[in-house]
């Protein structure tokens, strides 16, 4: 149920919580100790105090831990790591969840905990040099994949960067403009959104991320592609038994492969 609150907890400052639709925000948090050292794709642990007054609009927890508590959860970082002014990470509200009902009421100057370590290994470090790197997100599953854009690291590693987000509606296509950017000043990125309710105005494609690796527009080659899977477990369920039959093989440490998970659930 978490660990035993105490004031003291409390490490970081909100810097701005900004809103993208009613079930998504970007948090820029700073821990009190400064942005720690990371590597693209990991994630940070966050929590606040069960006591916490509850804000309008926020939403109340289906199994509530005891006001004596601080509640905790796991968040991948969007910002990059040379970024030493902030620490960014882009939030779902998860509807009866314990903390990010909490997370979004979250004001500038309000207070959190922030963990002092970085963890995670869904990074680069999996992938050989040289790959085409496929990064297929859902929702707030894109945050380690913008992390990782953001850094210069990355693109020397690679022979081509696609990245796949699939999103409800265009409010919720975050870093949307700062992507088409990218795509448009490097050629070895190729940037891919799909909605899966589109508003009508929407040219794009519409459906869901693992649709593009059935249908057979990306071209997969399993002795260059290395793909990265981050999101919803319909996302992640359906893409590896795709991507299985296609001849990729799920890392580990024991086995590496080509194909690399993060599951947000």
């Amino acid at each position: 149920m978490g660990l035993l609150y105490d004031g003291s907890m409390l490490n970081a400052t909100v810097l701005a919580n900004i809103l993208l639709s009613e079930r998504l925000f970007i948090l820029r948090i700073l821990p009190d100790y400064g942005v720690p050292e990371f590597i693209p794709g990991q994630y940070l642990v966050l929590g606040l105090p069960c006591k916490d007054p509850r804000r309008a609009g926020s939403f109340c927890g289906m199994v509530t831990p005891p006001p004596s508590r601080l509640i905790r959860r796991t968040y991948s970082i969007g910002s990059a790591p040379h970024q030493k002014e902030y620490l960014e990470f882009l939030i779902a509200v998860v509807p009866g969840g314990a903390l990010s009902g909490r997370m979004a009421c979250l004001a500038q100057g309000d207070r959190l905990y922030a963990a002092r370590r970085p963890a995670g290994k869904f990074t680069l470090k999996t992938a050989a040099p040289g790959s085409r790197l496929i990064f297929a997100a859902s929702g707030s599953g894109v945050a380690p994949f913008v992390s990782m854009l953001r850094a210069m690291g990355t693109w020397p590693c690679a022979s081509e960067v696609v990245l796949i987000h699939g999103a409800r509606n265009r409010r919720e296509l975050a870093y949307e403009e700062e992507l088409r950017v990218l795509a448009a000043e490097r050629d070895s990125f190729v940037y891919e959104p799909i909605l899966s309710r589109p508003e009508a105005d929407w040219v794009g494609k519409s459906g869901y991320v693992q649709s593009l690796f059935e249908s057979g527009e990306l071209h997969l080659n399993a002795a260059r592609d290395h793909i990265y899977l981050c999101g919803h477990p319909g996302l992640i369920q359906e893409s590896i038994a795709l991507l299985t039959k296609a001849g990729f093989v799920p890392h580990s440490a024991k086995e590496p492969g080509n194909l690399h998970i993060e599951k947000y659930w």
